[in-house]
């Protein structure tokens, strides 16, 4: 929910950890946790799913064409047809965690428009990866780690 700054903070409504107003975004599917009242560092939450048969197909016609990991937010340069419409991207994991040196998730990349025009656009995103941070800590009961996400890169907490 926005607080008066316009920022969002991860908070529990029914069964579901939500951090936008904005689309109605589900962080995931349980309560927060930990992370109760945590600010949101980016404009939309990565989206962690329960298991590997919930998540969606990835979008074809996406780039990445940069991508950069700084503290907990994920920064994507995306490449993509458009320039008529709204975009909105989503970055979705579920577990389990592959075991391998360092850890890696399922990860999908979704797009999501209506726009039917076909010019070239770049896009910035801004990912938070707290609640896949959390989502570590419940798995391994540690507060640091290193996870590989496809499309992002290396996350090291």
């Amino acid at each position: 929910m926005a607080d008066d700054n316009g920022e969002y903070r991860y908070r529990t409504f029914g069964n579901t950890c939500e951090a936008t107003v904005e689309d109605a975004i589900v962080s995931f599917q349980s309560v927060c946790g930990e992370l109760e009242d945590e600010l949101a560092e980016a404009s939309r939450p990565i989206v962690v799913h329960d298991s590997i048969e919930q998540l969606p197909k990835s979008s074809g016609g996406v780039t990445v064409l940069d991508s950069e990991i700084s503290q907990d937010v994920a920064e994507l340069v995306l490449e993509h047809s458009g320039g008529c419409d709204e975009h909105r991207f989503d970055l979705h994991v579920a577990p389990p965690f592959m075991e391998s040196w360092p850890l890696q998730i399922n990860t999908r990349l979704t797009h999501h428009t209506e726009d039917n025009c076909e010019a070239v656009v770049t896009t910035h995103v801004s990912i938070d990866l707290l609640p896949l941070k959390n989502l570590y800590h419940l798995n391994y009961n540690s507060d640091s780690g290193e996870i590989m996400i496809p499309y992002t890169g290396l996350y090291q907490f």
